[in-house]
């Protein structure tokens, strides 16, 4: 209650004191240890470490298989190359895929002349 005694108020309401308004949550990215009363004005880093940004991480190469036009953010190494065989990421050589398609072909075959 204000009794009409109270010239000043510092930031944070107090009657003649010197109480400063800031950001109190030890977590927050914006902490300001000197402040004495929370502002409201506390904030978290995006998945970039920006302070209070919404960056998202992602490929930004735009050579990359998995390329991301929406991250906006530096390349984050997840970018991928294609196989010999195309497969994004994957490590499949040109020899293998084709020996794997070979298998396919014959499995079908037999699976066809079982069926007859």
């Amino acid at each position: 209650m204000n009794d009409g005694s109270c010239l000043e108020n510092d930031e944070c309401g107090n009657c003649g004191g010197s109480d400063t308004k800031g950001c109190t949550d030890s977590t927050a990215c914006n902490y300001d240890s000197t402040a004495d009363c929370n502002d409201g004005s506390c904030l978290e880093n995006d998945e970039c470490g920006n302070c209070g940004g919404s960056d998202t991480a992602g490929c930004t190469d735009s050579t990359a298989c998995n390329y991301d036009s929406f991250k906006l953010t530096a390349i984050d190494g997840s970018c991928l190359e294609d196989d010999e065989c195309g497969n994004c990421g994957g490590s499949d050589t040109d020899r293998l895929y084709r020996s794997q398609q070979h298998v396919t072909t014959i499995l079908q075959q037999v699976a066809t002349m079982v069926h007859v």
